[in-house]
């Protein structure tokens, strides 16, 4: 049926519709909070990858760099062939990466120069990875296994067979970390390792 006074009928929807407006605004609300706190978890993840990537980098530099100078050190043994062997028995040695002094001098024999590029590793590492507890070993090992960290006791898992020397770093990150391998007692730590051929 038309008005026909052309004029609006006064309050017939407006009672009706009355806080629609509000809870429209309040289910957008909603909405993008959710929105906002998924993009902030997505971001607190990447932020973490690239904490991550970063220490694994670091450490991976700092091994490859006491490897360089151990293949540059080794101790000639006599080989039942013509060529002598070697042996990186003065680098064995496991423990927590701490600052330490290490000064190299112009004469230092096998062991000394080994005392001096181990304790440079730890500082490496200590400053490298400054809020974490790392732990390394060089150590002989074929097997390959990856080192452990259980109650904050470190195992190296070394096989001491002949043929391969191990270098093994096992290090416990802040606590914001998300990846890693879990230990027992449901700590999150990484672990990064080479070999070389003795």
């Amino acid at each position: 049926m038309a008005n026909p006074s052309g004029k609006a009928a006064a309050g017939r929807l407006k009672k009706r519709q009355q806080g629609v407006t509000l809870i429209e605004v309040l289910v957008a609300s909603a909405i993008l909070l959710i929105g906002v706190l998924a993009l902030l978890s997505v971001q607190t993840r990447a932020v973490s990858g690239v904490r991550e990537a970063e220490g694994e980098s670091a450490v991976s530099l700092i091994v490859q760099n006491l490897s360089a100078g151990m293949a540059a050190n080794p101790v000639l043994t006599a080989a039942g062939n013509s060529l002598p062997g070697k042996s990186f028995r003065h680098y064995y040695g496991s423990g927590r990466a701490a600052a330490c002094r290490g000064d190299y001098a112009a004469r230092m024999d096998k062991t000394q120069l080994a005392a001096a590029q181990l304790c440079r590793f730890q500082n490496s590492l200590a400053a490298a990875l400054p809020e974490s507890t790392v732990y390394y070993a060089v150590c002989r090992d074929t097997s390959g296994n990856e080192p452990t960290l259980n109650g904050g006791t470190f195992n190296p898992r070394c096989n001491n067979r002949a043929g391969m020397t191990a270098i093994k770093v096992a290090w416990l990150p802040g606590s914001d970390a998300e990846g890693g391998l879990r230990s027992a007692d449901g700590q999150t730590y990484y672990t990064f390792q080479i070999r070389m051929a003795e």
